[in-house]
Parts: structure tokens; sequence; C-alpha cells
């Protein structure tokens, strides 16, 4: 005989199939079993509607139940991304505000005889008030204190300092320190609250940072100024060597006729030279 069978695409008991007027005999989940998986950790039991992708019982961590049975799990939390991630945003920021102050390229031992007259393709970016405005707000996303209820609520609760050209020193050990003591709280401190709508330190720093290089934010607007004085300059050399070509038309002219009139005196001064040689050879004779 024909058999029809049915089966769901899902699983649990959300996915459980039931007719209307039509008799049917169940294989799985037959004389009231449950179709969802069932599961006990440390003691308190779970019922979910699939076997695997089970991310919301132990934080930061995903079950997938291949069989049935026990098993134990043996849980560390992994700091050192942490403090990579922590060390890389201190080392990153440095970077920027090095290369924007030029603090490598600075001389002490420079002569003091030696020409003063700075030369602006040495750093564009100096002396400029965009660009202060851009450390200043560099700066006050990093010393961002954050309204969590937590042990650390700012980079300074984890061993940073500004230092006094502006960049960021961290203590690591520190940091260690923090990290070993209370990761949570580190973790609430980047990532906030979100029951509370209270905004994390990565949340923050990231919006900030997309603000300043957006098409209306800070950097554009230093670009599109720079790019402004460089078409200036290329107008100036281009009008300045148009003066010069002029100039040197005219003197090339000039000096073509001065060139003809020493040809005509010297022509001249032959033809005289010829006469008093016969003057002279009349007077002799």
């Amino acid at each position: 005989p024909y058999q029809l069978t049915l089966t769901a695409n899902n699983t649990g008991e959300d996915a459980r199939i039931t007719l209307t007027n039509l008799t049917m005999t169940e294989v799985t989940g037959a004389g009231g079993d449950s179709l969802d998986a069932m599961f006990t950790v440390n003691g308190i039991a779970y019922k979910r509607q699939s076997n695997s992708g089970i991310n919301d019982v132990i934080t930061g961590v995903t079950l997938n139940l291949n069989n049935t049975g026990e098993t134990t799990l043996d849980i560390t939390i992994e700091t050192d991304s942490v403090k990579d991630n922590i060390v890389a945003l201190v080392d990153g920021f440095n970077e920027v505000i090095s290369y924007i102050k030029d603090t490598d390229g600075d001389d002490d031992s420079t002569d003091s005889t030696t020409d003063n007259t700075s030369d602006d393709t040495d750093n564009p970016l100096a002396n400029s008030s965009d660009v202060n405005r851009l450390i200043s707000n560099l700066t006050a996303l990093m010393t961002t204190i954050v309204d969590v209820d937590s042990a650390y609520t700012s980079l300074a609760d984890l061993g940073m300092e500004i230092n006094k050209d502006g960049t960021i020193s961290l203590d690591e050990d520190t940091l260690d320190q923090a990290i070993a003591a209370d990761p949570d709280a580190v973790r609430q401190m980047f990532i906030g609250d979100e029951d509370n709508e209270i905004t994390g330190l990565g949340d923050i720093i990231n919006d900030g940072v997309l603000g300043m290089v957006s098409d209306q934010g800070i950097v554009a607007t230093q670009i599109d100024a720079l790019e402004s004085r460089v078409d200036r300059l290329d107008q100036d050399i281009e009008e300045a060597t148009e003066r010069l070509d002029k100039r040197y038309e005219t003197m090339q002219a000039e000096f073509a006729q001065l060139d003809s009139y020493i040809r005509q005196l010297n022509s001249e001064a032959q033809y005289m030279q010829s006469m008093f040689d016969s003057l002279n050879q009349k007077d002799d004779n």
C-alpha cells in the first residue's frame, strides 16, 4: 500500500504538523512527546525549538546539541583580545595625533641661524583651526565618561593618561588588573546598557569618528579647503608662467634688435677704419 509522509521544514513544537478530519500516525513526537530540544544547564531546565544555535543560555556561548547524554563545559574568559583591541585603539589615536602634529619631524637642535621661513609643503596640516578642532574632538572621545553602573566608566579607569604632546599613555599593568578583576565591567563600559539606553564607549567613539569623516565633517571640510588652495596655487603658477613667457618673448625681440644694432655698428666701425687706413697711406706718399 502507498504511504503519504509529511515532514516539517523546521524543528520544535511550533512546527508540529496537525491535520483536521484526517487520521495519521506521528513518527516523531508521538504520544504527546515534545518536539522541542530539552536540556539542563547548572540544574536549570531549558526547552528550545532547535538543537543547534542556542546562544541565549550562557552569555557568549553557543550550544549545539548533537546527541543525548551528559557533558561538562569548562568555560574561561579570553581576555587577550580585549587587551589587544584597547592597546590598538590607543596606538591608532597616537599615530593620528603624531602625524597631524608632525612630532616625529620636529628637531629641537635646528641651528638658530637657519632661515625661519616656513614651507607650507612640510606640514600642510599645521596651524589649521579645523585640524586643531579635530584633535580636540578625538581627545574628547577618548576621555568620554560612560554613564554605566560599572566599576569602570572611562579609559582613565583602565590606566590611560593624556601626555603634554596630546598623545596617550596606557599603563598595561593597570589594564591587565582591571580585565582580570572584572571583565564584565570592562565589557559593559564599551558596549553600554541597551535596556537603559546607555551608549557604550565603542559606539561613542565609532559614531564620533564617522561624523568627522562624513561629507559634512571636519576632515571633508579640511580636504575641500586644501583642494581649493591647490587650485589657487595652480592658477597662480599658470598665470606666472604666462607672464614669464611674454617677458621672454619681449626680451628675445629686444635682444634680436640689439644684435642687429651691434652688427650695424661693427660694419660702420670697419668702414671708418678702412677710411683712416686709406688716408694714412696717402699722407705717407
